[in-house]
């Protein structure tokens, strides 16, 4: 099986899968998003491959060393590329019973493209290629959603959210990342069957979620999940904020760059948002509000608690509620005070979020200019090596203990904040305090 030269690129090892089930007599089309993205001219990321040909067959034609059984009860197989080319994932046509656990089918049927088309989610990813023929198959009419941009449910669309409560999410964000719209009999269904999301994992919400607001349209699929009803059980958080305030900060999330951090940053400027509503800005801005701080440690418990965040999002989102006031006021601080924040793991991110609160609130951006100008010293001048250690004041003689943290502390003050202040006055001042002990 000469398979090399197909080996360069996902497209071309697709096209070579595809043509081995073909000459082994089977129907082999590309399917699903992969379609859809190159109906639209994007490139997709991988290829999916729906045949006429059952596991075993799959595997008779590539052989059990080249082929997994990622999921073959339901006619699933991957074939495995290499690094450049990806894994190219093959399923058999199929038609799907019922689904009790709102998830998945308790069994499938092998069938022909026609039913395995219409059991699927969406008008736009029920259309299959045929690379061989280099033809379209369209059963549901997905081509012309295409055209008019819309994200409509193949057949009925309760029937397809009952399969899978998901869906109501994934209609979201595909209507948020591809700028189209929800046809108005499936948004319907959505916002009458929206509270039975709840029966969803917080892992597979995350999911779609990290992917809604990667897009450069977040701020309009935030006000997608209000308008579907689903906001009040995926984001609590953001259900009492007002419509004006919703707006406000999704028009802020749409004129931000993408940052890696794309989710954590939404997730925050929401939090804030509904904080500044609740307590106005000049309480918001006290460094040591606890009426800032209280409820959105509340708030965000409970979402990590939903959605299981990596420790990543909720380090960075901790970090924000701690520290966004202090850098939004920045300017007036010195900097023994500013410089632990500045070096905390996720600066740059927390960072990003009080330049959007700065923005949306017209508030004086002098703080938040003066982080972005310490942020670009050398790593010798933002976080400077102590003078001294703990274990040289113990042999000048502090005792160990909570003196010994005082003097570390202090003796680092003085160091960031007086520029001149050398080892030889750190010796001095510490021998002056061992005296007074």
């Amino acid at each position: 099986m000469n398979h090399s030269q197909y080996e360069s690129n996902p497209y071309s090892f697709a096209v070579w899968v595809a043509k081995q089930l073909t000459q082994a007599g089977h129907q082999a089309l590309f399917a699903g998003g992969c379609v859809r993205d190159k109906i639209l001219g994007v490139q997709p990321k991988d290829y999916d491959v729906a045949t006429s040909a059952v596991p075993a067959e799959v595997q008779a034609i590539f052989g059990r060393k080249r082929t997994i059984a990622i999921g073959a009860a339901f006619g699933v197989i991957s074939v495995i590329g290499n690094s450049e080319t990806g894994n190219v994932e093959i399923a058999t046509f199929r038609a799907d019973g019922e689904y009790a656990d709102g998830r998945r089918p308790d069994h499938v049927t092998f069938t022909d493209a026609k039913n395995d088309a219409l059991r699927r989610d969406f008008t736009i990813n029920g259309l299959f290629y045929d690379p061989i023929q280099e033809s379209i198959l369209d059963y549901v009419d997905g081509q012309q959603d295409l055209q008019r941009q819309v994200i409509r449910a193949i057949g009925n669309p309760v029937d397809r959210f009952n399969e899978d409560k998901l869906r109501m999410l994934r209609a979201v964000r595909f209507a948020t990342t591809l700028g189209f719209e929800i046809e108005p009999e499936t948004m319907q269904a959505i916002q009458n069957h929206a509270t039975e999301i709840d029966k969803v994992s917080g892992e597979r919400i995350l999911a779609e979620m990290n992917r809604l607001l990667a897009s450069p349209r977040r701020g309009q699929g935030l006000l997608l999940l209000r308008h579907s009803r689903l906001e009040s059980v995926i984001l609590p958080l953001a259900t009492d904020l007002k419509l004006t305030s919703l707006e406000k900060v999704c028009r802020a999330l749409d004129h931000r760059p993408m940052h890696h951090a794309n989710l954590e940053i939404s997730i925050a400027a929401l939090l804030f948002v509904g904080c500044i509503d609740d307590v106005g800005l000049d309480e918001f801005l006290k460094p040591d509000s606890h009426a800032r701080l209280k409820p959105l440690h509340k708030q965000l418990q409970q979402l990590i608690d939903h959605w299981h965040l990596s420790n990543v999002s909720k380090g960075i989102l901790k970090e924000a509620i701690v520290n966004v006031g202090f850098l939004i006021g920045a300017d007036s601080l010195a900097w023994s005070q500013l410089q632990p924040k500045l070096i905390c793991p996720y600066s740059k991110e927390v960072l990003a979020v009080a330049s959007l609160v700065v923005e949306q609130y017209a508030i004086d951006p002098s703080g938040i200019q003066r982080c972005l100008a310490c942020l670009e010293l050398p790593v010798q001048q933002l976080n400077p090596a102590p003078l001294l250690s703990g274990d040289q004041l113990m042999e000048m003689g502090v005792p160990k203990g909570p003196k010994l943290g005082q003097c570390l502390q202090q003796l680092r003050r003085q160091q960031l904040d007086q520029p001149h202040f050398t080892a030889q006055d750190a010796i001095a001042w510490v021998q002056t305090q061992v005296q007074k002990i």
